[in-house]
Order: C-alpha cells, then sequence, then structure tokens
C-alpha cells in the first residue's frame, strides 16, 4: 500500500502570472489526491506529506463537487436517447461524447490552475478532499495519470470521532448517532472499493491509519517510492517531529495555507478549531463508544470491515 502528499505554502501568486509549459499538463500526473472517510487522519498524512520540499498542498477544495453531476448529467442524458420518443433532449443534442468531455476537461483544467500553475516539473500538488473518496471514477476518468491515495481507518475509532465532533465543532456536518455514522464510513470506503478495481496499481495507494501511527517514517519512505520522491533523513525525521499529537495539538502542526478569497477575508493559514485534533490513537472506541454504540457499528460495519482486516466477531 502507499500513500502521497502535495502542496504547503510558498507564494501562489506571483508563479500564477505566467503560464509554464509542462510535458502533458491535462493528464494529472502532476497531481496527488489524499481521500478517505471524515476523521480518519487524511489531515494528520496531509501535514506529514506537506513537509516534503517537493509536495505542496491547500485546504479541501471539493473540486469534483462541482465537476462529478457535470459528467453525471451528461451520462443521464446520454442514457435517455434510446427510450426519448422524440428523439432525446439535452447536451447530447448538441455535442458527441468526445466533444462534451474534452469541454468538461477545459473546464476542470481552468479551475486546477492555482493548484498547478506554480509547480515546477518535478514537484506535486497534494489535493486532500475526503469526500472524494465518492469521486475516484471520475477523478480517474478525467485525469488519467492522476494519482490516488485512500487512508482508512478502524470505523470503530471513526465513529467515536465523528461523535466527539458532532457534539463540539461538527454539529452542522458530522452524525449524531453511531448508526449514521457508521453508515458513513461504509459509505465512503466502499466506494473506493469499488472504485479501485478499475485504477491501475501504480495509480492508487491504500494505507491502514493504524499503520501510519505506528510507523509512520516507513510509510513516508513507502509513500516517497510511490511518488517518486526521495526524503531526506533530517526533513523526513523534521516531518514526523513537528506532527505528534502533543506538538500538533499546541501549534496546529504543519501549517496548511489559504489562497484566493478565503485568504483575502480569512488570512492566509488553515486554523484548526478546539477540538478538531483530539486523542489521535487507535483503539480509543473502546472507552469512548457505549455498549450500545458498539453494537450499532458492528451491526452496519461487520461485513465490510473484513475486507479492510478489521475483524470483529460477536459477541466482542
Amino acid at each position: 500500500m502507499g500513500i502521497k502528499y502535495v502542496l504547503q505554502g510558498a507564494s501562489m501568486q506571483n508563479s500564477m502570472l505566467s503560464p509554464r509549459p509542462t510535458e502533458n499538463p491535462r493528464d494529472g500526473h502532476q497531481l496527488v489526491f489524499l481521500v478517505g472517510c471524515p476523521r480518519s487522519g487524511t489531515t494528520y498524512l496531509q501535514q506529514l506529506l506537506a513537509s516534503h520540499p517537493k509536495i505542496k498542498t491547500g485546504q479541501e477544495s471539493y473540486l469534483f463537487n462541482f465537476i462529478a453531476p457535470l459528467r453525471y448529467q451528461w451520462r443521464t442524458q446520454v442514457a435517455n436517447l434510446e427510450k426519448a420518443p422524440r428523439g432525446g433532449a439535452g447536451l447530447p443534442c448538441y455535442f458527441e461524447e468526445d466533444q462534451f468531455i474534452k469541454a468538461l476537461q477545459d473546464f476542470l483544467f481552468d479551475l486546477l490552475q492555482p493548484m498547478l500553475q506554480p509547480l515546477s516539473g518535478d514537484e506535486i500538488f497534494l489535493e486532500k478532499t475526503p469526500r472524494h473518496a465518492l469521486h475516484l471514477d471520475d477523478i480517474h476518468a478525467l485525469l488519467p495519470k492522476a494519482r490516488l491515495i485512500h487512508l482508512v481507518r478502524d470505523p470503530r475509532d471513526v465513529v467515536a470521532s465523528l461523535l466527539a465532533a458532532h457534539r463540539s465543532w461538527g454539529r452542522h456536518w458530522a452524525p449524531g448517532n453511531a448508526t449514521a455514522a457508521a453508515r458513513l464510513w461504509c459509505e465512503f470506503v466502499n466506494s473506493v472499493k469499488v472504485s479501485a478495481q478499475d485504477i491501475p496499481s501504480d495509480l492508487f495507494y491504500q494505507i491502514r491509519y493504524e499503520d501510519l501511527l505506528a510507523d509512520p517514517r516507513q510509510i513516508l519512505l513507502d509513500l516517497g517510492k510511490f511518488l517518486d520522491l526521495r526524503w531526506a533523513d533530517e526533513i523526513l525525521a523534521s516531518a514526523i517531529a513537528n506532527n505528534t499529537l502533543e506538538i500538533a495539538q499546541k501549534t496546529g502542526g504543519t501549517p496548511i495555507h489559504l489562497f484566493g478569497l478565503a485568504a483575502r477575508r480569512r488570512g492566509d493559514t488553515l486554523k484548526n478549531l478546539p477540538g478538531f485534533i483530539r486523542k489521535g490513537k487507535a483503539g480509543n472506541w473502546q472507552h469512548e463508544l457505549t455498549y450500545l454504540e458498539k453494537y450499532q457499528v458492528w451491526r452496519v460495519a461487520r461485513r465490510l470491515m473484513q475486507a479492510f482486516d478489521y475483524d470483529w466477531p460477536y459477541p466482542w
């Protein structure tokens, strides 16, 4: 399994002034998408990877929340052509398939410019949006050389973290009960499981959060190989030291920078809310979840858990 990371810091505005030619700028070869169910540790991995001088990153873009619905609507309208009594409706009445896909890729490429234009030829941009786990097929179809990293975490710890978020800073989005939280984990993880079957192995890397916690140095070295990047010993050691749980709770860890309108209105660095960085350890679910909550997670997620080596036979 493997993983990769992108973007951090440096001034983007000056480098955006003039386009820089690249070998194949539209195929996504300088992009890495880091995905996973919310509260699975993607921010931690992002900050570790952002310490590499060749990896740049930024705040979650939700880019494919814009792109995926357009591709879905096209496929729906194409499917309706055969059963439409008057010959069809929608953009297929004006575009061939390849023409529409090119137009969609052009739109996508324009939206990617703030991420891609500042990069030199050997740099990578890491786009970390957990929700992109639901759109890996769209990402691979439109950016066929982009690399994809999936961070999966024990659903019991994910549920415990989601419930804690619901009680504090994340009430507006985090599920408020264990059943809904477990279903969210299943939705994200199963979507990746299905999509990964059609993605070449050299473009997809999966890692368990527990393995990352146990040996971050080895995981980062493995990810470096996946991303064709080498870690200098001192940079690797600094990345790990600066993002320990204790340091991250005090300083926030490696800073994630904001750009565009957000930077002008909110400042140039992402700010973590109280409670965003929690205990970060494996197995806290054992004392954080009630017996009923454990049962609810087991009932919803037990079969999918087995596919990711989280065996949990009942009774526990």
